[in-house]
């Protein structure tokens, strides 16, 4: 492995500049919380891309735009796992989708694997030497300059829609206007506009919508930018703190709903005719009529579908270029934010802990083994055999789970417990899960319509049922 390291130190631009002068072949591998994004390149193009990243499932693409339901999903996955054919082939079989579908689902893979990286700061990265294994790997040929063209634009958009929304706890509610005309032939806007109901937040939002989060923040701005939407909530963190010279002073109670952040006052409103025009650019890449991969593969970027119109691609070069130059003077063997070589003291404390992670591997505790070696692999990211061993930790305590308590096949139901307490806090995953638990699903059908991870969505399971939210039964 020639480079590896946090993108807080090398960013995305960086890395694509990087193999692009050095005419680079191999894989790079970038990872955040566990979602993994893979970029193929031979000679400095890009070939190819996976990613396991939920939101980029077939099944999620389908929820999001309202192709499939829940139920067709299961009962596909059930098909597809004793057929072995592939999940596009049996739902085409089955009549619930098109050929134009599956199409439009590649295109808009390939936009998030790869475009989507460019949203990312907080990761690491592994560029390897060699083309990793991957069955998934959806085949492109792309040149670098078109990547990072489209690639910074898109980092610049997802900047504006996060100064208003800020937070992904905050609560947005409907500001009583009449629906917007514009959300007619958008199904993936109108369910997302449908789900604004003042409770909400924006991160239980992006759940129920099944769609990646660049895409709902985008919208979630342009209804707040023209007013179609209000900030009702915000999360305790950003409520406005009193001036130091009127701390003093009495204060009345904060009235409902919290005004918007002044962040929010400041990006420039469209005007009502243009709300339109924000919904077609949001959502022209995933409409019905979404550009196949040869359209996706080989238009020049000034052609290529675009979230601004008549956009100017040259106010990018001068960064571009810069960028370029940097690229050209990184070492070839460098590692950033790890040291070199570890010092002797620092090996053996790493190897004692991964003993310790083994230890309790082997006595059947895998949830205490998979904390410990995360907390690990965040610390020395270009360990491949710490990864290795999160995967074995993670296969562990899935199959650990699905044979005991959460048997795939046993049917989670809602208690009074939590009936009684929906005023308690919850996390978006709880919130989100407790709403699709309605006593006739079963655990392996949750675990394949929702865009969670597996083992995130067995470990929140398992919370809910310490706290005795839910309960388990056999099916009938």
């Amino acid at each position: 492995m020639g480079l590896y390291g946090n993108l807080d130190t090398m960013s995305v631009p960086e890395l694509f500049g990087w193999v692009n002068s050095g005419r680079k072949s191999g894989t790079l591998e970038v990872e955040r919380e566990k979602i993994i994004k893979r970029i193929m390149f031979r000679k400095g193009r890009v070939v190819g891309c996976s990613s396991n990243e939920p939101a980029t499932l077939l099944g999620q693409f389908l929820l999001s735009r309202g192709k499939i339901t829940r139920q067709i999903l299961s009962d596909a996955m059930r098909r597809h796992g004793k057929s072995g054919a592939s999940l596009g082939h049996t739902l085409i079989e089955m009549g619930a989708i098109s050929l134009e579908d599956q199409d439009a689902f590649v295109a808009n893979k390939i936009e998030e694997t790869i475009f989507g990286l460019f949203d990312w700061g907080d990761a690491v990265f592994r560029f390897y030497a060699d083309a990793l294994p991957d069955p998934n790997t959806l085949e492109v040929d792309l040149e670098i300059r078109e990547i990072l063209e489209r690639g910074v634009q898109r980092r610049d958009e997802q900047q504006r829609s996060r100064e208003a929304i800020t937070d992904p706890g905050i609560v947005l509610g409907r500001t009583g206007g009449s629906e917007p005309r514009e959300l007619e032939g958008h199904l993936a806007a109108r369910r997302i506009y449908e789900l604004i109901d003042g409770k909400k937040t924006v991160a239980e939002i992006l759940l129920h919508s099944h769609a990646p989060e660049f895409l709902v923040t985008k919208f979630l701005s342009v209804l707040l930018q023209a007013h179609v939407v209000e900030i009702l909530h915000l999360p305790a963190e950003q409520q406005p703190q009193p001036h130091p010279t009127q701390q003093d002073a009495p204060t009345a109670p904060a009235a409902e709903p919290v005004e918007v952040p002044e962040v929010v006052e400041l990006v420039v409103e469209p005007a009502a005719d243009d709300i339109s025009e924000s919904v077609e650019l949001v959502f022209d890449s995933v409409s019905d009529g979404a550009p196949d991969i040869s359209e996706l593969a080989n238009h020049p970027p000034a052609e290529a579908e675009t979230d601004e119109p008549d956009l100017d691609m040259q106010q990018f070069e001068p960064e571009i270029e810069s960028l370029m130059a940097a690229a050209a003077h990184v070492e070839e063997e460098v590692v950033f934010d790890v040291p070199r070589a570890p010092a002797p003291q620092d090996s053996r404390e790493l190897q004692e802990e991964i003993n310790v992670a083994l230890q309790l591997m082997s006595s059947g505790q895998p949830e205490a083994a998979l904390e410990l070696l995360n907390a690990m692999a965040i610390a020395h990211p270009g360990d491949i055999s710490l990864g290795k061993l999160v995967g074995n930790a993670e296969r562990d305590y899935r199959q650990q789970m699905l044979a005991g308590e959460l048997q795939a096949s046993k049917i989670p139901t809602r208690t009074q417990v939590a009936d009684s307490n929906l005023d308690e806090k919850m996390t978006a995953d709880e919130s989100f899960l407790l709403e699709q638990i309605d006593g006739s699903t079963d655990i392996q059908a949750l675990l394949w319509v929702t865009p969670i991870r597996d083992v995130e969505v067995l470990k929140t399971l398992s919370r809910l049922l310490r706290k005795g939210w839910i309960e388990v039964r056999q099916a009938a």
